[in-house]
């Protein structure tokens, strides 16, 4: 009876603006059994800590929060949630998303528990904007209401469930140091690791129900991923190569990820070629070293392909930017 069913494990950085609709989508749950949420605030330097305090003196028997002093990384931070968490399962929810669903927790709850052989169940979830209007729906062309397999997994990526969508069995309790890929895979999130790592274990079931809401933002001022990624997308790319050989060194024969890495590679090769920052072609080699050597030949023919499809538009582009940039300069003096 006082066993914890669900543990929410919930990071935060700098969402003043988006925490209490959050919070107060999970505090909306109808649910029959015991849950905690555990917060990880990855030194946040707005009012997003003492939203956080002022909400757990309000219900003090329903939060953990682990408030940083000085900021750890996202991935960092995930693992330090997961290994606070107690629950039997585990659902995620990131401080600037939030669950449009009441009835959200029950619902997966009890899927998991007539369903003993299924390690994790998603749902679909709609894409809102800043300010949380909705935008459109996920997994358009898929069909839903059934499970996918490892393969899928390979196939769809992160397109398969969305974090916020998810809940698993807590398979770190008692062995969290078994699952430090999680913490050293990649600088910047674990969305497609945490796909992998289930998946490995067994079917993910999706269900058709939309019950959660994403908040894509892309913005210079703001400190999500995506808008990360559009600021740094050369260091994005390159930590996609490096994620995907860590990868592959976790898995082994589970998964084939050549196609993913050799993709990656690419993409982190373009990127150098058509930036400002020709001096960072002496990395390729070192990244080239970390293909086997089938990969290390037909990675070229992606590159070909790439380069006769893809190149003309990237050129005439990265062309037009300079000469805008040079007739600028020249309009100062």
């Amino acid at each position: 009876e006082n066993e914890i069913m669900v543990s929410i494990s919930m990071l935060t950085y700098n969402h003043e603006k988006y925490i209490r609709q959050a919070l107060d989508s999970i505090l909306m749950q109808k649910v029959n059994f015991k849950y905690e949420i555990v917060v990880g605030d990855d030194y946040s330097q707005d009012d997003t800590q003492d939203i956080l305090n002022s909400y757990a003196q309000k219900f003090p028997d329903k939060f953990v929060l682990l408030l940083r002093d000085h900021n750890i990384g996202a991935t960092n931070n995930s693992f330090d949630v997961k290994r606070h968490c107690k629950g039997k399962y585990i659902a995620n929810l990131e401080g600037d998303d939030f669950w449009i669903d009441k009835n959200k927790l029950q619902i997966q709850v009890d899927f998991l528990e007539t369903h003993k052989s299924c390690d994790a169940v998603a749902h679909r979830h709609q894409i809102v904007n800043d300010k949380g209007d909705f935008q459109y729906l996920s997994h358009t062309n898929i069909e839903l209401d059934r499970y996918f397999t490892k393969e899928d997994a390979l196939v769809y990526g992160t397109r398969l469930c969305h974090p916020n969508t998810l809940m698993y069995r807590n398979f770190y309790r008692g062995c969290i140091d078994d699952y430090t890929i999680m913490r050293d895979s990649n600088k910047y999130g674990g969305h497609s690791l945490m796909i992998y790592l289930l998946a490995s274990r067994t079917d993910i079931y999706v269900m058709s129900r939309c019950m959660s809401a994403w908040r894509k933002v892309v913005s210079m001022q703001a400190h999500n991923f995506s808008s990360f990624a559009a600021k740094h997308p050369l260091l994005v790319s390159k930590n996609t190569f490096l994620k995907y050989i860590n990868y592959r060194n976790y898995f082994g024969s589970i998964y084939n990820f050549s196609e993913h890495i050799k993709d990656a590679f690419v993409n982190t090769l373009f990127r150098i070629i058509l930036s400002n920052e020709q001096e960072k072609l002496k990395e390729v080699g070192s990244l080239y070293g970390l293909l086997n050597s089938k990969e290390k030949i037909t990675v070229w023919f992606k590159f070909v392909y790439k380069l006769v499809k893809y190149t003309p538009v990237k050129l005439y582009r990265c062309f037009l930017k300079r000469v805008n940039s040079r007739s600028q300069r020249n309009k100062k003096y």
